[in-house]
């Protein structure tokens, strides 16, 4: 009881849109837009009219003589900060009317696949109340029994790493999220963190805070990437017609003529795969079993496209296999790159190549001239990497920051993207690499 006075009506009410809210979600179906009065002021009125339409839902109710005046709003897949740098002008985009019958099959397909990914990834955030500890280590989900490796590690940030031995027969790995608590994460002591290594008798974890009595460890994965995986699908929708006809599979790959040197100590599907590599004007995929040298043939085509004064974009599932590729390249003579990221989810070899480190500290009244070597940083370098979840992330735009610059303007436009491990990525999961590059190349 906390003593908020409220009438029958209005407990009615709360009661009414909670039931809603509940069968939105549980369909996956929106309820009837308000009525033209908040229809009409809503800034969110473009991408729900276009959403809309692709999915079938009852379109937004507007006034029938809408003021050409009005300030303009962000379009389907355009976040606020790319809003914001248009000036208010809409940018170029696909009109929903012109989208091809595949275009729409495309979208509405991965939609309602996302949302079902979503609905798993509340399914198993829910085990943590639904389950008893034995149930969650037998799953896979959680590492019971912690015995802390000596004392915890200040980073030097206010933030800790800690090591613990253990009998691991989880699921879990390097980079998950994770809840670490006192062995009771509901109503005990917990703190969240990120898995920096893992192994059948150890566990290092990060953490922003500690806890007195460390027990259990719980894979506690937050949305933020399906998020970011949901906001790709709408960024397709922007994309030029070529590449959405590639990603969708109507078009079909072109590869040109040029002759390709052989690397002499390459076998010849090494030697093929580099060549299609620098062949290929749309789109190049590269698959072989573990041990078949794919990371010794993703430094080779890296080199050679770098050599013809290209830039390459590198993007992995996980930090691991971007980390692999560049420490491949240090190990091949190649340092032109720069890594964005987590210092944490970073292998030390390649910290050096970290962006936050290349450009030094920031402080205040450096912080304009700071702004201007990222700039000049990331525009000189041919080669910058991170995971597809960054690629995915807001903080990072495919346009201009000044439109009357055109595509030259913009820092994060190259050539080719390179995506390893990509037999593990859906495809909106890739878009959000694939929207900074001309062509792709999938291994």
């Amino acid at each position: 009881d906390f003593g908020i006075p409220f009438t029958i009506r209005q407990l009615q009410q709360v009661n009414a849109t909670r039931n809603t809210l509940v069968l939105s979600h549980a369909t996956g179906v929106p309820p009837a837009p308000p009525g033209v009065s908040r229809c009409a002021k809503c800034a969110m009125q473009d991408q729900c009219s276009q959403v809309s339409e692709l999915l079938g839902w009852q379109p937004p109710e507007l006034p029938e003589h809408e003021d050409e005046q009005a300030v303009s709003r962000p379009t389907v897949g355009t976040s606020v900060a790319e809003h914001a740098q248009t000036n208010g002008k809409r940018p170029t985009t696909v009109p929903i009317g012109e989208l091809e019958p595949e275009d729409r099959a495309f979208f509405a397909l991965y939609y309602r696949l996302l949302q079902q990914e979503g609905y798993e990834i509340e399914r198993q955030q829910a085990l943590l109340w639904q389950t008893p500890v034995e149930e969650r280590v037998m799953r896979g989900s959680a590492i019971s029994d912690l015995v802390p490796l000596g004392e915890a590690v200040p980073t030097g940030q206010g933030e800790w790493q800690q090591a613990f031995r253990c009998v691991n027969t989880s699921e879990l790995r390097e980079g998950d999220e994770i809840l670490l608590s006192d062995g009771d994460p509901i109503t005990g002591e917990v703190v969240t963190g990120t898995i920096l290594s893992v192994s059948a008798e150890q566990v290092n974890v990060w953490t922003p805070e500690l806890i007195t009595r460390p027990a259990l460890l719980d894979r506690y994965g937050t949305n933020s990437v399906h998020v970011r995986t949901v906001q790709n699908l709408f960024r397709w929708l922007q994309a030029d017609a070529r590449l959405r006809e590639l990603v969708s599979g109507t078009r079909s790959p072109r590869f040109s003529a040029q002759e390709v040197a052989p690397r002499p100590d390459f076998n010849d599907e090494q030697n093929l795969a580099v060549a299609r590599a620098l062949q290929m004007r749309d789109y190049l995929l590269v698959h072989g079993p573990p041990g078949t040298g794919k990371t010794s043939v993703i430094a080779e085509i890296v080199k050679r496209l770098c050599q013809q004064g290209q830039r390459v974009l590198l993007a992995g599932f996980t930090n691991q296999a971007v980390d692999n590729m560049l420490t491949r390249l240090d190990r091949e003579g190649f340092h032109a790159y720069i890594r964005l990221g987590h210092e944490r989810s970073v292998d030390e070899a390649v910290r050096p190549h970290l962006l936050q480190v290349l450009s030094g500290p920031q402080t205040p009244a450096g912080t304009l001239q700071t702004n201007v070597e990222i700039r000049e940083l990331l525009r000189r370098s041919p080669v910058v990497a991170s995971t597809t979840a960054t690629w995915s992330s807001d903080k990072y735009e495919s346009r201009p920051a000044d439109p009357q610059q055109g595509s030259e303007g913009t820092l994060l436009q190259f050539d080719v993207a390179l995506i390893d491990e990509a037999g593990q990525l859906t495809i909106p999961a890739i878009l959000g690499a694939l929207r900074f590059a001309k062509r792709f190349i999938l291994v």
